[in-house]
C-alpha cells in the first residue's frame, strides 16, 4: 500500500541526532522520488515530517508545501495541518 524506504531511519536519526536537517531533508527528497518512480506512494506523515524539517531550517514556503501535501494526500490529517500552517505564516 505504502512504500516506507528511508522515512523511518530518518526519523530515528531525528531523534538521535546522527544528521543534520539538510541531510535528512536530502535523503527523504530522494527516498520520495524513489517511492513515486516505483508507482507507490509515500506512508502517512512522510510529507508532514518533511515539512517539519523545512520549517527547522527557515525553509517555510517549502514547509507549507508539504504540510499541503500531507493534508491532501490524507485528509484526516486536514485540521492537524492546517494548525501547524497557521504557525508558519
Amino acid at each position: 500500500m505504502y512504500q516506507w524506504d528511508a522515512y523511518q531511519p530518518q526519523v530515528y536519526t531525528f531523534f538521535t541526532g546522527n544528521k543534520s536537517e539538510a541531510e535528512q531533508i536530502d535523503a527523504l527528497k530522494k527516498a520520495r522520488e524513489k517511492i513515486a518512480a516505483q508507482g507507490n506512494v509515500v506512508p502517512p506523515g512522510f510529507n508532514a515530517y518533511l515539512g517539519a524539517l523545512y520549517a527547522s531550517v527557515g525553509r517555510f514556503g517549502d514547509a507549507i508545501k508539504a504540510l499541503s501535501a500531507e493534508k491532501a494526500a490524507f485528509p484526516e490529517s486536514s485540521a492537524y495541518m492546517d494548525f501547524l500552517t497557521s504557525k508558519l505564516k
